[in-house]
């Protein structure tokens, strides 16, 4: 209900319970009174990546059976600070290289990267994932360099990069391609 006079005090938002930015309930802090919204009209967008994945190494039905998993491997200067900037929260394409070269799956970080605990040089780092969902269908490297919109993506231009950043647009370029 309304109170019969405007709000003079300070505001205080916080979230109130983990998950994806959508599923937070959030705390709203009104001088002594506490308001739970439930619903947050603003969307906090997650950052977005591509990680590579040799599938006889480790595919994406494996981290579907998994249910979670720790990447790790990367050694690559590059690739390495791009997953030093991973968050948890953020969302990130799989992809299958080999005879495949396609993104097959969504996967989600469940934490920030962290040095690998079974190597002892502190620069190697490592980040826990889980599946998300696997893609309508796959989206082919052929296809990505095909796209205009994709003609400054890492992936056709950098084919050795195994963990790369993905732009918004980028992003919804291939999850459109994987409906057709």
């Amino acid at each position: 209900g309304r109170c019969g006079r405007p709000f003079d005090g300070e505001l205080t938002v916080e979230p109130w319970s983990e998950g994806s930015p959508e599923a937070l309930s959030w705390r709203l802090y009104l001088k002594e009174v506490v308001v739970y919204i439930t619903k947050l009209e603003v969307m906090i967008m997650p950052n977005r990546w591509l990680f590579k994945t040799e599938p006889s190494a480790y595919s994406f039905q494996q981290l579907q059976k998994d249910k979670r998993t720790v990447w790790d491997g990367v050694k690559n200067n590059l690739a390495l600070k791009h997953l030093s900037g991973i968050k948890k929260g953020d969302w990130v394409f799989i992809y299958h290289t080999g005879d495949e070269k396609a993104a097959v799956g969504i996967a989600r970080a469940l934490g920030g990267a962290y040095p690998d605990p079974k190597k002892k040089d502190p620069k190697l780092l490592v980040v826990e994932i889980e599946p998300v969902k696997e893609l309508s269908r796959p989206v082919t490297l052929a296809e990505v360099k095909a796209n205009a919109k994709l003609k400054n993506f890492d992936l056709a231009r950098l084919p050795r990069l195994s963990v790369m950043p993905v732009s918004e647009e980028q992003w919804k370029t291939i999850e459109e391609m994987a409906r057709r």
